[in-house]
Parts: structure tokens; C-alpha cells; sequence
């Protein structure tokens, strides 16, 4: 697709096909089942992208689509018969990359392409049977789809971002004609974004948009959402950090008196003008999942209503009648509210399918007859699975990581541990081979991350740790580390027993994690004098500030790409030209003085005891400065530290090759400062 070049196709059995590109000797991607067990286990096995990702059934039933992993960082699209076992696949060249697929129809599929370190750069669309001719129907938008009508299913809606090739000073959501197949493929890498080539670009997008609608007016564009149909129903704004909903009516934007900061809009209702929310807060009760009546505010039945946590989690919609059936949510584990008789006897039959595994419905035909399932554990990493209800028959579709013994992993474990303040959250914990009160093992800290600003529409705005699989933790405990996951109050799920306000109050969310630290010390399992912590992105700040919590708690810190000054990033936002979503959030919640200073580790660095290692991309703006300052005021306050830059803007982060990179570091840095005596380590002064 890139420079010309013809995609490739192939029909061969899905699981005996993963078109791994050549690997170096370094970094084996070629291998598909685990290390002998009397080796020890690859790093590259658990940061290696999983082989398989958004399976999605067609609305027959007949045929499974998905991205598989193609080399290192790239992917390809699969699409599997489940008749005939046959596979197709659409294989970008060169430096390109498919990023999101969705079934138009029975045969039709639109999907996002780009380039593999950066997101989707142009919406194309293909057919089964041809899917080598497949044709862009938005190039340089900046498109994603928003909903697929039942109705007229050629005819998606879309989203363009505010400023894009073919949008003005509002975002706007486009009908999109994808029956046009005569656009001209553009370059990803070379493409002149002036002059006549971005005329071309911006009238054959134009050619392909059938009907636009321009975003409501006022403020910065937050999104868009569908009503069940698949029809445009409402947009959100956001000013100065305070979000705005507002509902389509007679072809006008109208505003609604919904209060955002009340109630989370998690998706569409039963009727145009009904929206489900994560409800308000209400004394002594976690928030519901409840529908609500988009113009009038007024607030109806409840869906689900945990006794312990609010909700935090995704809908299931019927594919037939696309009405809320169901909703998958996270508590003290893993879990499944179904609001329809015929799911919950459908959530038996699954389970007896795959016994002592978690099972979660994540797709089904129009008929119901036949069903895409994933299946995971604690020790299994996710497994996806097709059923036919009435031929009574599984079948595989694909293992994410394969290359992983189940029988090699260590089981997790759910605690609870008391904050300061006296409010019981969860930990999770994975011990190593051989950990017991006569054999303390070392220990790493995992936390989650603190809210995020701007995550994107309808989203949760904070993480939480959950029992499952999780690579991170099976890596450490490899190594023979006990590895704590501990929720602290900014976690998803505890916002009811906090105040408000401790949603943005970093500290006293670092000052739990040691909390949960220490009450997994007093089990005697863990060595006090060889415990560290670790931190990638949102949670790296947490890393840091658990260590000036608990000077003397923590060994050793790890600490990727994070932010550590918060009054100079909403600074570097701003002078940016960033001053829109994200700005406006965080200048809300963190604009006064105490709140930056509290929240920035940057003036408390010499409480750290502990040896610091700070991981960043190189080349990526403020991000880089910000681990780079961290550098230099650990240098000045005399802290042990290590720098470990990594990438650049063509080779980020997240790519497989940096993260062995990082990890590998990560692992000789934690053997460096934990695994000597207590003793010896004092004498040198670490």
C-alpha cells in the first residue's frame, strides 16, 4: 500500500501462520511455543505483542477478523472462515501497520492504517475474497469510526478531529460512502501536506464524505456518540476543564443540563435521547451503572449496584437488537452483570466450556448462534475461542502468547490492606518459587496509575490493578521477585470512600502504595532491605513519590517516561499550543499552588534513600525534559541514580526491541542495588 507496492495475500490455516519477519538473534520471533522448562524464560516472551488482537465476528457469523502481530511492532489483518478454516491476510509493507478493524457487513471492512509507531494515519476499507484491493476512504483526517448503522451499513459514521484535512475549527462526524473505490493511495512518509498533492488528498476524502455534521460550537471538541441506530445523538465540549454534553436535535446542537461533573457518560441507552452513566456519588454507596435521560438530567434505573466498589467496566450490546445486555467490570476481581435471562443462562454454558478460567462473551452474530469468546487466568494469558450453539462446536481461533507456559507462571493473590485514613483497598500479589517466612524473597512494587486527564471519550479516568494475567508481574516473579500490586485512592472503583478532592491528591496516593507496601512486609514473606518499586508513564510519578513517602521503605526506583514536575508541564502545555482538552483539565484540578507543589516530586528529591533509575524516550518534547530535569535534581540532592534513554521519534518506547532494552536494564539494575547483603550495600553507602 505504501510507495505502490502491492499488499500480499495468503489463505493457510490460522494456527499454523504467524508471518513473523526476520528476527535477529537477540530478539527471537520466530518461535511460537515455550523454552524448554529447564530454561529460563526470555525477556522478549513477556513483552513480545500479543499474536492476536480485536478478533470480530461478522454479523452471519461466517467468517472471524483480527489483527495479527507481523514482526516486532506491525500488524496485519487476518480474516478466518470459519467454515472452511481458510485464512486471508492484508500485509502492509515496509514501515506500515493496521491499527483497528470493524465488520461493515458480512463482507465488508473498514480499518485503520499508518504507519507502526505512530496511530492511524488513513481509514481504508476492504471485501473477503479481495481484501489485496482494498481502497482508503479517509487519508490524513485523523478519522475513526464512530458507529456502523444497522440499516445502511456502507454508510459508517465517523469522527474528524477539529483542524484535520477536511474539518474547520470544530470536529465534525461524517457519513461515509464506502462503495468509492477510486482514491489514489498517498504516502505515509513522503506525502507534501501543501500544494497539489494535499488538494488531491483533501478532495478525495471530500469525494468520499456524503454528509457532514460540524460539532457544537462552543469550547474545545470532546467527542461524539452514537444513538443505537448508529445515527449522530450527541457531542461533548469541554472549557477551561469543565465538560459540556450536548444532544442533536431537529438538526441543531442543544445543550443539555447534564453535569459531567456529576455523572460519566459510558455509553448510548435504549433510545435516542437515553445515555447509560457511571451514576453520581452518593453518601456511604459506590456509583451505579444506571440509564439517564439525556434532556432532561433525570436519572433511571439502575443496571448494576456493587455493594463495595463503584462501577468501573465495558458494556455488552446485543449485535441484534443492539440494547445493553450485559456489562463485564472490574471489583476485587474480574466480573459479569447480565441484565437478560437468556445471557445469564448463556454465561453457564460458557463456563462449563472452560472450567476454572475466566469466560467473557466479547462478540456473537446477529442470530446469537454463534459466538466469539476470550478465556484467561491468573497463569493464562487470554485465548480466544469461536462456538456454535447449535452445532454444539469450539474452536480455536488464536492463543495471545503462545510462546508462554501456563504451568511456568506463578499464581496471583488478592490482599487488603488499611490506608492511613482507615478506608480498605485490595492489593494483588505474585510470589516466586520458594518464597516463605524462612526464605523472604525481594520485592517489587507495581502501582497503578493516577487519573489521567484526557483519556478519550467515555472512559474510565483512572486505572486500577485486577486479578488476571499480567505480564509485568510474571516477569518479575521469574526472577524470583515477590511482586505487589497495590490500588491506592486513585484507583478505579474507590472514588465513594474518599473525598472528592483526593482524586488529584498524588501524594496521599503514593503515601498508600506504601502503606499496602508495609503490610505485605509484616507478613514475613519479603526482605525488608531488598524491596523496589516501578513506575512506567502515569505510574511512574507514584514510583517516585512512594520513595519521599518512605525514605526508608524503598531500595531502589524505577521509573519510565513520567511526569515529575507538574507546574512546568502544564507550562510546556500551554506555551505548546496544547492549551485545549488536557490543559484545561489538569490546570482545573492542579492550577493553585499547593496542589502543583504537593503533587511535584521535584522539591523533595532529597528524601529518597533510594537508588533511582530513570528511563525515557529520547526526542519527545516535554516528556524527555521532564526526565531529564528528574537527572539533574537527583545529581543535586545527591541521590545514586542511572539514566537509561531509549528510542527517538522514529523508534518509541512502547516498541518491543526498547522495552527488552528497558527491562534488561531494569533487571540489572534491581540485581545491582537489591540482591547484595544489607550489610555490604550500607558499607558502600547505597
Amino acid at each position: 500500500m505504501n510507495h505502490g507496492k502491492p499488499l500480499r495475500i495468503a489463505t493457510f490455516s490460522i494456527l499454523l501462520a504467524a508471518g513473523w519477519l526476520a528476527a535477529d538473534e537477540k530478539i527471537d520471533l520466530d518461535r511460537r511455543t515455550p523454552v524448554p522448562a529447564n530454561e529460563p524464560i526470555p525477556i522478549v516472551d513477556f513483552f513480545r505483542r500479543d499474536l492476536i488482537e480485536q478478533p470480530r465476528i461478522n454479523p452471519s457469523g461466517t467468517h472471524v477478523a483480527a489483527l495479527i502481530t507481523a514482526g516486532e511492532d506491525r500488524h496485519k489483518l487476518v480474516v478466518y472462515e470459519l467454515g472452511s478454516n481458510k485464512v486471508e491476510v492484508l500485509e502492509p509493507t515496509g514501515e506500515n501497520t493496521i491499527h483497528n478493524v470493524t465488520w461493515l457487513n458480512d463482507q465488508r471492512l473498514a480499518f485503520g492504517f499508518g504507519l507502526y509507531r505512530t496511530y492511524s494515519v488513513g481509514l481504508f476499507a476492504s471485501e473477503v475474497g479481495r481484501l489485496s484491493q482494498s481502497y482508503p476512504l479517509l487519508q490524513y483526517a485523523g478519522a475513526t469510526l464512530l458507529a456502523v448503522p444497522q440499516s445502511r451499513r456502507t454508510r459508517p459514521l465517523a469522527q474528524l478531529p477539529e483542524r484535520s484535512m477536511n474539518s474547520g475549527q470544530q470536529a465534525e462526524a461524517v457519513v461515509l460512502n464506502t462503495d468509492i473505490r477510486t482514491g489514489r493511495v498517498f504516502s505515509l512518509i513522503s506525502v507534501s501536506t501543501s500544494g497539489n498533492e494535499s488538494n488531491e488528498i483533501r478532495e478525495a476524502n471530500q469525494k468520499n464524505i456524503e454528509k457532514s455534521i460540524v460539532g457544537p460550537k462552543e469550547g474545545n471538541s470532546a467527542g461524539f456518540l452514537a444513538d443505537k441506530d448508529g445515527d449522530l445523538a450527541f457531542g461533548f465540549t469541554a472549557s477551561d476543564g469543565v465538560f459540556t454534553m450536548h444532544r442533536r436535535a431537529n438538526d441543531n446542537w442543544e445543550k443539555t443540563p447534564v453535569n459531567l461533573d456529576e455523572v460519566e457518560v459510558l455509553g448510548y441507552g435504549r433510545t435516542r435521547g437515553e445515555v447509560i452513566v457511571r451514576g453520581p456519588r452518593s453518601e456511604g454507596r459506590p456509583r451505579p451503572l444506571q440509564f439517564m435521560n439525556a434532556a432532561t438530567g433525570e436519572l433511571g434505573d439502575v443496571l448494576v449496584q456493587d455493594e463495595a466498589y463503584d462501577f468501573h467496566g465495558t458494556l455488552y450490546y446485543d449485535p441484534g437488537s443492539r440494547i445493553v445486555f450485559g456489562a463485564r467490570f472490574d471489583r476485587n476481581g474480574p466480573a459479569m452483570a447480565w441484565f437478560n435471562e437468556t445471557y445469564v443462562a448463556l454465561q453457564k454454558v460458557l463456563n462449563g466450556y472452560f472450567p476454572g478460567l475466566v469466560v467473557r462473551l466479547i462478540g456473537a452474530d446477529e442470530g446469537g448462534r454463534v459466538l466469539l469468546v476470550e478465556t484467561y487466568s491468573d497463569r493464562q494469558p487470554s485465548s480466544y475461542y469461536w462456538i456454535n450453539l447449535e452445532a454444539k462446536t469450539v474452536g480455536p481461533v488464536e492463543r495471545t502468547m503462545p510462546w508462554i507456559d501456563p504451568e511456568r507462571m506463578l499464581p496471583m493473590n488478592m490482599m487488603t490492606y488499611k490506608t492511613r485514613d482507615g478506608q480498605q483497598l485490595d492489593a494483588y500479589v505474585t510470589l516466586p518459587v520458594g518464597a516463605s517466612k524462612k526464605n523472604p524473597v525481594p520485592l517489587v512494587v507495581i502501582p497503578p496509575g493516577t487519573p489521567a486527564p484526557f483519556r478519550g471519550n467515555f472512559e474510565a479516568p483512572s486505572e486500577r490493578a485486577t486479578w488476571g494475567f499480567d505480564r509485568h508481574a510474571q516477569f518479575w516473579a521469574s526472577l524470583g521477585y515477590a511482586v505487589l500490586q497495590p490500588n491506592h485512592r486513585g484507583s478505579a472503583g474507590y472514588g465513594w470512600k474518599f473525598p472528592e478532592g483526593d482524586l488529584w491528591e498524588f501524594a496521599k496516593m503514593a503515601d498508600d502504595v506504601a502503606t499496602a507496601t508495609r503490610r505485605l512486609v509484616a507478613s514475613g514473606l519479603i526482605d525488608p532491605k531488598r524491596i523496589a518499586i516501578t513506575g512506567f508513564g502515569d505510574s511512574a510519578h507514584i514510583a517516585v513519590a512512594a520513595a519521599e513517602s518512605d525514605p526508608e521503605l524503598f531500595r531502589a526506583v524505577v521509573a519510565f517516561h513520567g511526569i515529575y514536575d507538574w507546574a512546568r508541564y502544564l507550562r510546556a502545555q500551554k506555551s505548546g499550543g496544547f492549551a485545549g482538552l488536557n490543559y484545561g483539565v489538569l490546570a482545573r484540578n492542579l492550577g493553585d499552588e499547593r496542589k502543583l507543589e504537593e503533587n511535584s516530586v521535584t522539591a523533595r528529591l532529597d528524601r529518597i534513600r533510594a537508588a533511582v533509575l530513570v528511563g525515557y524516550q529520547r526526542e519527545f518534547g516535554d516528556t524527555t525534559a521532564q526526565s531529564t530535569a528528574l537527572l539533574s535534581g537527583l545529581d543535586h540532592a545527591r541521590v545514586v541514580n542511572e539514566s537509561l534513554p531509549i528510542g527517538s521519534v522514529r523508534s518509541t518506547i512502547n516498541m518491543v526491541r526498547n522495552q527488552v532494552e528497558l527491562y534488561s536494564r531494569a533487571e540489572a539494575f534491581l540485581a545491582k542495588h537489591l540482591h547484595p547483603s544489607p550489610a555490604a550495600a550500607d558499607a558502600k553507602g547505597n
